[in-house]
């Protein structure tokens, strides 16, 4: 076998062993509805708010900072970490409408991927630890955003 093949088996043992695998066991998931630009715009208040009741504020108040990763019928699309609420959010909008601060990549992925999808999360608030997750996860999941970067 590979010396790939050997480390993703190994990486999907230690996020097991970190209950970071399976994603379907973190809290319960968000079911986002992307919908066509002409829908979108008139569903984004519903959904926004349906993001926000679905992940809850710290006990300070803060927002929480995680993992998430979209799926939609078995297939793993994006893995993120960040600013829960806020990552989410611009994903929906991405969804729709090019953000010019941002890179055109992540409107080109999510405009093709509409109807319902499946966000998992998970909080985690250390910063490096976040980012370490996040790219074991991509690597073990292989997502299509990183197919067709």
């Amino acid at each position: 076998m590979s010396e790939k093949y050997n480390l993703q088996k190994d990486l999907q043992t230690i996020l097991a062993n970190y209950k970071i695998l399976p994603c379907e066991s973190w809290k319960k998931p968000l079911r986002i509805h992307h919908f066509k630009p002409e829908r979108a715009k008139e569903n984004k208040n519903s959904t926004f708010r349906q993001i926000r009741d679905g992940i809850e504020k710290t006990e300070d108040g803060n927002e929480k900072e995680g993992l998430y990763i979209y799926r939609k019928g078995g297939r793993t699309l994006y893995v993120g970490e960040g600013k829960l609420v806020k990552r989410i959010e611009s994903h929906y909008i991405e969804s729709y409408k090019e953000v010019p601060e941002r890179s055109k990549k992540w409107y080109a992925f999510f405009s093709k991927h509409l109807g319902e999808l499946t966000v998992c999360w998970r909080e985690c608030k250390d910063e490096e630890l976040r980012k370490t997750y996040e790219k074991m996860l991509t690597f073990v999941l292989k997502p299509e955003f990183m197919e067709e970067k």
